[in-house]
């Protein structure tokens, strides 16, 4: 759940611009405009609730969690801002075969996505070892690196991609 944060006594008809994450914004849309409110692309959204304390102006807010909001010492004004509420990010270790580690485990429907990059030579994203659909595009620069990733997440163990081999990246 995302809500809307600002500063202690902050009251909602002062809220001129609101600072999240693209994502937490986007997901917030009806509620965001629904007020009228300027919005401003952040990093993420903790470090939108930490700048929002640090400023002192009671006219800024940020879309972040109520565990956010009692770590920076702010005050929710709006509960529940985003539209779905079954949001949620995770965050996945990839290390060596053989580590003992949890399994990666999601409901049916859910989506893992994996952005990685190698060298741009014939047949090298191919041998990731990728089990689902994998999307190329060049990297921003030199152009030449490639390898974005689009990968189905399943609900059981499986490994979705061999590790890298030596000089690969």
């Amino acid at each position: 759940r995302q809500d809307l944060l600002a500063l202690p006594g902050a009251q909602l008809s002062e809220i001129k611009t609101v600072i999240s994450h693209q994502q937490a914004l986007a997901q917030s849309g009806p509620f965001l405009k629904l007020h009228h409110f300027a919005t401003k692309a952040w990093g993420n959204t903790a470090d939108a609730a930490r700048y929002v304390a640090e400023q002192g102006d009671q006219t800024l807010a940020a879309i972040a969690s109520a565990e956010t909001a009692k770590l920076y010492g702010l005050q929710i004004l709006a509960e529940g801002v985003n539209e779905d509420g079954d949001n949620t990010t995770r965050f996945i270790v990839i290390e060596k075969e053989g580590a003992q580690r949890q399994p990666i485990a999601a409901a049916p429907g859910q989506r893992l996505s994996m952005l990685f990059t190698v060298d741009h030579k014939p047949g090298r994203l191919a041998r990731t070892g990728l089990r689902g659909r994998a999307e190329e595009r060049p990297r921003r620069g030199d152009g030449r690196d490639h390898g974005a990733a689009r990968v189905p997440c399943r609900h059981h163990r499986r490994s979705v991609a061999r590790p890298p081999a030596a000089g690969r990246r």
